[in-house]
C-alpha cells in the first residue's frame, strides 16, 4: 500500500496532506474504517459479504449527511468498496476545510482525515 501511494503521489505532481496544506490539487489520505468509528457506526468487519445488514445500517446513517440514489445504495448494500467510495470523500472534506480532527500522539506520518 505504501509504495502505491507513494506512487500515486510521484505520478500525480501534487502535494500531499499534511505536509503541504496551501494547494491547490491536494492528495490526502482517508480510512473510511476510521471515519465510521469516529462516527460511532459500525466500522469493524463490515466488509465481508455476509455483513450486508452492517452496511445497510451504516448506509441509512450516512443518508443522513448525503442523498443516495437508490441504485447506488443496492451498489453499496452488495459491495464494501463502494460503501467505502461514498465514506472516503469526508476525509478530503475536512482537509479542504481544515477540519480534521487532531488525534493525541500523531506524528506526521501517521495523519488520517478524518472529519467530525
Amino acid at each position: 500500500m505504501t509504495a502505491a501511494c507513494l506512487r500515486l503521489i510521484e505520478r500525480s505532481g501534487l502535494s500531499a496532506w499534511p505536509w503541504q496544506t496551501n494547494k491547490s490539487g491536494l492528495l490526502a489520505e482517508a480510512f473510511p474504517a476510521g471515519q465510521l468509528r469516529q462516527w460511532k457506526l459500525p466500522y469493524f468487519a463490515y466488509s465481508k459479504s455476509e455483513e450486508g445488514d452492517v452496511r445497510a445500517a451504516i448506509l441509512d446513517r450516512l443518508q443522513e449527511r448525503i442523498q443516495i440514489k437508490p441504485a447506488h445504495k443496492q451498489i453499496a448494500l452488495n459491495c464494501a468498496d463502494a460503501l467505502d467510495a461514498l465514506i472516503a470523500p469526508f476525509g478530503a472534506i475536512a482537509v479542504a476545510h481544515k477540519s480534521v480532527l487532531a488525534f493525541t500522539g500523531a506524528d506526521e506520518e501517521g495523519y488520517i482525515s478524518v472529519a467530525q
